[in-house]
């Protein structure tokens, strides 16, 4: 440390305080360092020693106080009589010279050593004695090498630049001979951690099979800029015991740090977990929690080898569920189809020179005006900088978080919403919505100010910041996700209206809605903040009981929407005298033949001229069987088997939706004639998410994907539900997308794949995107309007100009280089021109995916209550192993075959029976559902189960 060694010999003189910070000297509480000590002769008390001596070392030594407590409780231990080979290095002599004296009281107790001194660089004097020692056991210096402004000041102008020459000259040493412990990222040129090198420097010195015990601050076990030693430190040695202290315990007189022990020995250990002893202290130095913990290798890398003293191994089992089942912040911001961008506004340096009091500007916001869900004190500051540009997030409202936060606080994330004409100090990070999405603003501050985000946040916080990089940590849903958690929108406008009684609210509903945690995981999370009182931690549990686990929200005021879309076409007085003259089951040949109807009457006449039966022919459902096909018409009588199973009336929207496997939180948008279209054209989801499962298997993993001729969501719905991420959709119809945006994914581009504008800006934004997803498998969805193939047209060739969009979609897939495409058509398709068509959409997918396979499904054998028959053709740019078949799970006529059993096809009343009785043209949206779901499938329908355990009844 030749800079340390400068300023001592320099003109200018520094007092003994600084010279102390600056080398990073707090010398070893005695009960830390006593504490760790005993965890560690636990695990020497296994090995067999040499009686040709044990080489023990202290890099950083001090007056040598580590190395005498260490023979004292060695003695006290009663292990075997050692030949002590004591080696101790510090840069002050001072502390050497107390420990050489406390060297010779050993020796005259009697106790065999022999202790060797040196006043050097331990940094540089360890790279002579690599792999040396049995057992090292130190305090490294805890101090980040930069220039500090207090021994700046000191030094006259050239005894500063010759200082700042060699501190530079010292960090870039170090960072060649130490380069593990590097920070990840440093500020003005600096940053190295005396600390984590030290560490490093212990890895070094010590022999194989030798063992470590270091005091080292506790930020070391989660911030970002020490995880590559961390990751080195779990991957390469065998740790064997963390302990932790709160900063209250105050083991370094006026330093208000958390610290740590750590030991661990020089050897690897193989497996797919880790393993170490946790004790975790309270800041009366009494153990807390000591528990060992194990945790999954994978999932330990997977958290930043993060190890969870804020929340104990409890709450290590819940970070690994979360990260298992959420993305992180980072990795949501990086994909900028999400739209979400944080950072920083302005920096406040000098802020008195330039902000002007009632000013036109813009309005100056910082840390101190910012409470929970409340702007505490009203901007009247202006910026009145020379030539400064807003950046573009002050166009918007942001969210604003506090970013001096102290771990003693009762909570840490202090956050609010910003309006737009504002811009915030460094003081405050910033996130918002670039495309000025309010609700999903809202829903984003509800989740950051939870107990379950703050929970995850805690294990990332190193210092008294909540830094924009421990935020990017934290997991969270995906914005596609947010459209289930409307009510969390709701109880944020109103406690940003100032309605506080809705906090315990807004946390329960997080941690059991969207984060889906049990109640004891929310009660571990709750355990985890020490400022909650136990009445609060009651009123917490008791609010949690209260939330429904439903997936998504009813809303229960009078007059407001419980189940969306549950409105029935109007009926004219034939079609209800029709209507109330066909039997459950039957179609219009159960009609009187006075029924005055020229309609009837054409249908009549074609079925005697053999033109076809028309069975489903103003048709009412059968109660115990799956309905007919659900086309765009369901709203009328005569165009499909539509009536009710039981009231008099054709389906409403809702059961349609429902027939078609749409839950009922699925909320379709556009006018009534739109949204039947919606509805009939649809692929039923819980179709589409089995054969993403098996997508999904063959590739060993799920991906992203594209949704063209998107439609309502269907396919892509069922896709999301199998684990894959939505990323872009197009369809020419732009009330489809509003229900695909609110539904499904929000970034969705308007108009046909057959214009050239829309065609190459989808092109370009999916390889944007493709470029962004890295290794992620990228796929394209999409089936082109069916009309023209449909056995129902009467332009069945590929004159149809609809029928063309095929080779839109080709070109699509030429262009963008997916790795692989899933295409869905109707049944006609493969009658079109004797089967001519249907090889030529083969030839053409097959000359961009050569791994191509087509077949047909019934979906009222894959547990839809609906009799549909669906041609889907499968691509994969990698050649060999196609995509199987879902497994038939249900059947409507024989029950079984060769080799399996089939459970019975689910039915119209299993589906619809729970939904409230409507009379004709009646608008249900506001009532209430007449009874708990007593079905599997209606349990599907309100959310009550996951797809997965819908299909669970069928296997």
């Amino acid at each position: 440390m030749d800079h340390i060694q400068y300023l001592n010999n320099a003109d200018s003189l520094i007092s003994v305080s600084l010279a102390n910070k600056l080398s990073g000297r707090y010398y070893t509480h005695e009960t830390i360092a006593r504490n760790g000590i005993k965890k560690l002769l636990q695990e020497l008390s296994y090995l067999k020693f040499s009686k040709q001596g044990f080489k023990v070392i202290d890099p950083f030594g001090g007056d040598g106080r580590l190395i005498c407590w260490l023979i004292e409780e060695w003695k006290k231990s009663e292990l075997p009589s050692v030949k002590w080979e004591i080696h101790i290095w510090d840069i002050y002599q001072e502390g050497l010279n107390k420990a050489e004296q406390s060297f010779q009281e050993i020796q005259e107790a009697g106790i065999e050593i022999d202790y060797k001194i040196d006043c050097l660089d331990s940094f540089r004097l360890a790279l002579e004695n690599l792999e040396t020692f049995d057992l090292v056991i130190t305090n490294p210096p805890w101090e980040i090498l930069k220039p500090d402004r207090r021994e700046l000041s000191n030094l006259n102008k050239a005894e500063k630049k010759e200082y700042l020459k060699r501190l530079k000259k010292y960090d870039s040493f170090l960072s060649e001979e130490y380069s593990m412990s590097q920070p990840l990222k440093k500020f003005a040129g600096w940053g190295t951690n005396l600390s984590r090198v030290g560490l490093e420097l212990c890895t070094k010195i010590v022999k194989k099979g030798g063992y470590v015990m270091v005091v080292l601050p506790a930020s070391f076990l989660a911030d970002d800029q020490s995880i590559n030693l961390r990751e080195h430190l779990f991957k390469n040695k065998n740790v064997l015991n963390i302990a932790y202290y709160p900063a209250e315990a105050r083991l370094f007189k006026n330093a208000d740090t958390t610290s740590t022990t750590l030991i661990f020995s020089n050897k690897s250990v193989n497996g797919s977990t880790i393993g170490f002893d946790l004790s975790i202290y309270e800041k009366e130095l009494e153990i807390r929690i000591q528990e060992n913990l194990v945790v999954e290798r994978d999932s330990f890398k997977k958290i930043g080898y993060i190890v969870p003293v804020n929340t104990g191994p409890q709450g290590l089992k819940i970070l690994e569920k979360l990260s298992h089942s959420f993305e992180s912040w980072g990795a949501i911001e990086k994909k900028e189809f999400d739209e979400l961008w944080a950072g920083r506004e302005i920096d406040e340096t000098g802020s008195k020179n330039w902000l002007e009091d009632n000013g036109e500007g813009v309005k100056f916001v910082k840390g101190r005006m910012i409470g929970r869900f409340q702007i505490k004190e009203t901007p009247f500051q202006s910026v009145g900088k020379k030539n400064w540009t807003p950046p573009p997030s002050t166009k918007h409202e942001r969210i604003v978080w506090r970013d001096v936060s102290r771990p003693s606080q009762k909570r840490r994330l202090i956050a609010t919403i910003i309006p737009g004409g504002t811009v915030a100090g460094n003081s405050l990070g910033v996130c918002y919505y670039k495309d000025g999405d309010k609700v999903a603003l809202r829903i984003l501050l509800g989740i950051m100010s939870s107990l379950c985000f703050e929970f995850q946040l805690k294990t990332h916080l190193a210092t008294g910041h909540v830094s924009l990089s421990s935020i990017r940590k934290v997991h969270i849903p995906d914005r596609s996700d947010f459209t289930k958690f409307s009510q969390v929108h709701d109880l944020v406008e109103q406690l940003l209206a100032g309605d506080g009684s809705k906090r315990n609210t807004l946390e329960a509903y997080v941690s059991k809605r969207v984060y889906s945690l049990d109640k004891k995981e929310f009660e571990v999370i709750l355990n985890s903040f020490s400022k909650l009182t136990e009445k609060e931690k009651e009123e917490l549990m008791i609010e949690f009981d209260n939330i429904k686990s439903e997936e998504f929200d009813n809303k229960d005021i009078e007059g407001k929407t419980k189940i969306p879309n549950h409105k029935t076409g109007n009926l004219s007085e034939l079609d209800m005298l029709i209507v109330n003259s066909v039997p459950p089951g039957g179609n219009w040949k159960d009609l009187p033949e006075d029924i005055p109807s020229n309609r009837v009457k054409q249908i009549r006449e074609s079925y005697l001229q053999g033109k076809g039966s028309r069975s489903t022919y103003y048709g009412r459902l059968s109660p115990d069987k799956p309905s007919y096909t659900i086309n765009t018409y369901f709203n009328r009588p005569g165009n499909g088997c539509h009536i009710h199973y039981k009231e008099n009336r054709v389906l409403s929207q809702r059961e349609a939706a429902r027939l078609q496997s749409f839950p009922d939180n699925f909320v379709f948008y556009g006018s009534q004639g739109s949204i039947n279209n919606q509805i009939g054209n649809a692929v039923p989801p819980i179709l589409a998410y089995q054969i993403a499962l098996q997508v999904s298997s063959t590739i060993a993993g799920n991906g992203i994907y594209v949704d063209l001729f998107s439609g309502a969501g269907g396919l892509g719905l069922g896709f999301k539900w199998a684990g894959w991420k939505p990323i872009l959709a197009n369809d020419i119809e732009k009330s489809f997308l509003e229900t695909y945006s609110n539904n499904v994914h929000s970034n969705v581009i308007v108009g046909s794949i057959s214009d050239n504008k829309v065609f190459e800006e989808l092109v370009e934004r999916s390889l944007e995107l493709k470029k962004q997803a890295g290794d992620m498998p990228f796929w394209v969805l999409g089936g082109p309007p069916c009309q023209g193939f449909s056995t129902a047209g009467n332009k069945r060739s590929m004159k149809d100009e609809r029928n063309l969009l095929f080779y839109n979609y080709v070109d699509y897939l030429k262009r963008v280089e997916p790795d692989g495409f899933v295409f869905e058509n109707v049944s006609g398709l493969l009658s079109m021109e004797k089967g001519r068509v249907y090889e030529k959409v083969k030839e053409e997918f097959k000359s961009v995916m050569p791994n191509l396979q087509g077949f047909v499904l019934n979906s009222e054998n894959f547990a839809v209550p609906q009799r549909r028959k669906r041609v889907f053709l499968i691509g994969q740019k990698a050649t060999g192993e196609q995509v199987p078949l879902p497994p038939q799970l249900t059947s409507l006529g024989s029950k079984k075959d060769l080799f399996n059993s089939y459970k019975d096809c689910v039915s119209v009343s299993e589906a619809l029976s729970d939904l409230p009785e409507l009379s004709p043209g009646q608008d249900g949206s506001s009532l209430s559902y007449r009874y708990s779901p007593k079905t599997a499938y209606q349990k599907l329908m309100r959310g009550k189960i996951t797809p997965q355990e819908y299909l669970e009844n069928f296997y």
